[in-house]
């Protein structure tokens, strides 16, 4: 059976009062954000990434027991900083590596 690899970012957020919290972001966090974002209408992810990336280091922190509050408190008060760690960016790098395309190709005579 072939390994996955897929990338389970690490969020960090820096709170108002001065304390930095990490999660790990897994699967529960990202159908959390579909639901939500689908029932409240909010924007793509492609037209509001950083209320994406808020929404998904709140439910990995609630997740984990880490804090308690409120999405809104949470987005409008508590959360002065959020990066996420691990991500592809625009150019389909993860952590400055290249993607591979993990088709394999069938080698022939020659």
């Amino acid at each position: 059976m072939p390994e996955f690899k897929l990338p389970t970012p690490l969020a960090r957020v820096r709170l108002t009062d001065g304390r930095v919290l990490e999660a790990r972001v897994l699967n529960t966090d990202y159908i959390s954000w579909d639901r939500v974002a689908t029932r409240k209408g909010w924007p793509k992810l492609a037209d509001a990434p950083f209320l994406w990336q808020t929404y998904l280091a709140w439910s990995a922190l609630r997740r984990e027991g880490q804090i308690e509050a409120s999405w809104e408190d949470f987005s409008e008060h508590l959360a002065e900083q959020v990066e996420m760690a691990g991500l592809p960016d625009a150019g389909g790098e993860l952590n400055g590596h290249a993607a591979v395309d993990p088709t394999t190709v069938p080698v022939g005579p020659g």
